[in-house]
């Protein structure tokens, strides 16, 4: 599910994943992976008529969960950009 706005020099949205549990089975790594949320949050500013700065932040909760059986933990994560536009 997600929500996103879009006004005027700016631009944001939500998003939630839910996950069920199931098995994952990919060479020696075989086993189940537990049910998981993960909510997710950008926001894009523009800064002047050519350049723009935004952030985006995932798994918003800190959530600590895996979403591959033998794979990373999810762990909060934020990404900033400065973005321009010819």
């Amino acid at each position: 599910m997600s929500l996103s706005y879009l006004g005027r020099g700016w631009r944001s949205s939500v998003k939630v994943r839910w996950v069920d549990d199931f098995r994952w089975s990919a060479g020696v790594f075989d086993g189940m992976v537990d049910s998981y949320a993960v909510a997710d949050l950008a926001l894009m500013v523009r800064l002047g008529r050519s350049f723009w700065l935004g952030a985006h932040v995932l798994n918003l909760r800190d959530d600590d969960h895996i979403e591959t059986f033998g794979g990373d933990r999810g762990q909060r994560r934020g990404l900033l950009t400065l973005g321009v536009t010819f």
